[in-house]
């Protein structure tokens, strides 16, 4: 997952790297604040499953806004979602 991965040998975690980052349209908020409050709120008590999933959907939709945004400087860090996800999150959210 994504607080464990690195986007190239030796370099520092993603997570790490994502602190440095902030969207234009939350300049007072790094990349890396955004998810863990996205984190601190997910999951399900009765449903462990939940919490990996909405984490990853979360992920997505940073990466998604980093797009959106232009911010493309930050979007290598992010392992690539592909067009299949990026369609379940447009059709799933919007």
């Amino acid at each position: 997952m994504i607080l464990n991965h690195s986007s190239a040998h030796g370099r520092p975690l993603t997570f790490e790297c994502l602190s440095g980052f902030v969207l234009p349209s939350k300049p007072n908020e790094s990349l890396a604040s955004i998810l863990l409050r996205k984190l601190s709120n997910a999951g399900d008590a009765g449903d462990s499953i939940q919490l990996p999933v909405q984490f990853c959907l979360e992920v997505i939709r940073l990466w998604d806004s980093c797009r959106k945004e232009g911010c493309v400087r930050v979007t290598y860090l992010f392992p690539i979602p592909t067009s299949l996800e990026l369609s379940f999150v447009e059709t799933t959210f919007n």
